[in-house]
């Protein structure tokens, strides 16, 4: 029996029979909104319809939940099941709008050099829109293709300079058996600074498994990705989502491959904690990032970047945020602390 019909089936028997609610269950579901998977969102639904912990306001939007991930298509069908955009404002602090140096003097065997001041990294406030879309065509129960477009331009009256960014997600998401997924992307990013522009590629194939333990529910990935920029390197990347009954957490850990005479990040560790402060979510994340590899005028370069950021929603339309960064290398050059500040709208959809 397919995902789709043991949970349309869990639909109309919680309809019918309408079971007490298990507290976990419940408490569950409404922290599901802190959720980044979808799927664990999703099964955070179901299993609360399987002991009838799921309000019956809620059934409907998990339904709806279903169909945007591909289930109860059938063949002849309309195959669109999602086409929606969005644009809001961007306003942030930025502490690097043109892709500058960090550091303005360099130090080579007791000698010291000074950039030129317009190579000199800028800081200052950004403000501007972003705007982007989603379309997804399922192609079978539980199975579709999407693609995801997002830019944004900013500008910097103080520095009198901007910005731009521009992605293009494409990926086919599949259901296989029970709660395993297998997922294939490929993104296409280019961001345009005034002393630099960089083109990034990501091709990265993966697998999902949700589960339950008892205390929680958890979404494990693992994936292997292509990173194609300046150099291509190949990375595996592994991942485990969990619901909890206040809480949502995430960890996650990158492993790089060697790319010979070439600085490229090797291993990348990340942790996040997101809970609700009264009625507002809040998230604090931690990470830790190691790059090495080539060589600065002929000395060995390894850099480790320890960042942590701390968001918070003030009201349902506007979320703040604070990251803090240091980046230590063994060529001093490249050693350099960061602080950038957010303000996220959540815009206008249609």
């Amino acid at each position: 029996m397919t995902l789709g019909r043991r949970l349309l089936g869990a639909l109309l028997g919680a309809a019918l029979v309408g079971c007490p609610a298990a507290a976990d269950e419940a408490a569950r579901v409404a922290t599901s909104a802190l959720a980044g998977s979808e799927r664990l969102r999703l099964f955070a639904f179901g299993k609360a319809l399987e002991t009838g912990a799921l309000p019956p306001a809620l059934v409907g939007r998990m339904k709806r939940d279903m169909v945007r991930q591909g289930f109860y298509h059938e063949p002849g069908q309309n195959p669109l099941i999602v086409l929606e955009a969005w644009a809001a404002p961007v306003l942030s602090y930025d502490g690097n709008i043109n892709g500058g140096a960090y550091n303005d003097r360099l130090s080579v065997d007791g000698i010291t050099f000074e950039t030129t001041p317009d190579y000199v990294a800028k800081a200052g406030i950004v403000a501007g829109v972003g705007a982007g879309g989603e379309a997804r065509l399922s192609w079978d129960s539980g199975r579709y293709v999407s693609a995801v477009l997002r830019a944004e331009t900013v500008w910097a009256p103080a520095h009198d300079i901007g910005r731009g960014y521009a992605e293009l997600r494409v990926c086919s998401d599949n259901h296989l058996t029970g709660w395993t997924f297998l997922d294939v992307c490929h993104t296409e990013a280019v961001l345009n600074r005034e002393l630099d522009r960089s083109e990034t590629a990501l091709t990265k194939i993966s697998a999902e498994h949700l589960f339950e333990t008892g205390a929680g529910y958890h979404a494990l990935t693992t994936g292997l990705e292509q990173r194609d920029g300046s150099t291509r390197q190949m990375a595996l990347e592994l991942g485990v989502e969990s619901l909890w009954n206040g809480a949502v957490t995430d960890v996650a850990l990158s492993l790089g491959e060697e790319v010979p005479g070439e600085t490229v990040q090797r291993i990348a560790l990340g942790a996040g904690l997101r809970w609700r402060q009264g009625r507002r979510p809040m998230g604090l994340s931690l990470s830790y990032q190691e790059a090495e590899g080539g060589q600065f005028l002929g000395q060995d370069r390894t850099d480790r970047r320890y960042a942590a950021a701390l968001v918070y929603q003030v009201s349902p339309s506007v979320t703040l945020g604070v990251d803090v960064a240091r980046n230590d290398s063994t060529v001093a050059f490249f050693d350099y602390d960061e602080v950038g500040l957010t303000a996220t709208f959540s815009g206008f959809r249609w």
